[in-house]
């Protein structure tokens, strides 16, 4: 706000006495003039009686409660107006403090999302930690090309990945190893689709963990949680699983 503003706002909002003085002066100059007018220039008769005088000044008297009422009405429509530029002001300060709290909530609810993010960011992280230590336990052995093969830790998933999908399926269900990484990932997809983020942070966040997963753990999850794929696909996690993996 320029101060020429601010300068025009306070100019508005003063009370101005001036209406008041001017009707009050006119009241007493009718008053005085009725007085004078009374004593001096009204006279019917020039010949009147001193008890003529006396009644007129009687009558001058008795204007006096025209004066007070009318000052007392002056005086109301001040209040009036007085009044008028509280209730102005104080609907002003109600309006500016609705501002301010509507400003307030809005940067707390944005606060609330940013914690809520980092929160997520962290428990996913941290189940990602345990994803990738619990596969790292994980032993397979295969045969492909007449020869037989062994391996540990993500090797053995890939050559896990390479078999059928009945196969697959029996292993994710009677390997407890595998079983439990498998929870742990379809954990990982279950939280970020019931969390209360947005559907920015959501993806975010599932373009974080797709990136830490290979083309043979999405295909393993695809048949490890076939029914739910609905749910899951909902970012397009397993794009990436529809590839022919016999190449």
């Amino acid at each position: 706000m320029t101060e020429e503003t601010e300068e025009k706002k306070k100019k508005s909002e003063k009370v101005s006495f001036w209406p008041m003085i001017v009707f009050v002066v006119l009241v007493l100059g009718l008053w005085l003039g009725n007085m004078f007018g009374g004593l001096y220039g009204f006279k019917p008769d020039d010949n009147a009686s001193f008890w003529g005088d006396r009644g007129t000044f009687g009558d001058m008297f008795g204007a006096v409660n025209a004066l007070f009422s009318g000052l007392a009405f002056a005086g109301l429509i001040f209040t009036i107006i007085l009044q008028r530029k509280d209730l102005k002001l104080q609907f002003k300060e109600l309006s500016r403090q609705a501002d301010e709290a509507e400003k307030m909530a809005k940067q707390l609810e944005i606060q609330q999302q940013l914690t809520s993010y980092q929160l997520a960011q962290s428990t996913v992280n941290d189940l990602i930690r345990i994803k990738n230590f619990t596969i790292n336990q994980y032993g397979y052995y295969w045969r492909a090309d007449d020869t037989n093969f062994k391996d540990n830790g993500m090797n053995a998933l890939n050559g896990l990945a390479r078999q059928e999908p009945q196969i697959i399926e029996n292993e994710t269900k009677n390997n407890q190893t595998l079983s439990q990484y498998c929870s742990v990932l379809f954990y990982i997809l279950e939280y970020l689709i019931d969390s209360n983020l947005n559907e920015q942070q959501r993806k975010v966040l599932a373009k974080t963990l797709q990136l830490q997963l290979t083309r043979y753990e999405l295909k393993i999850m695809q048949i490890y949680a076939e029914r739910d794929m609905a749910r899951l696909k909902l970012w397009d996690f397993f794009n990436k699983a529809t590839v022919k993996f016999n190449n």
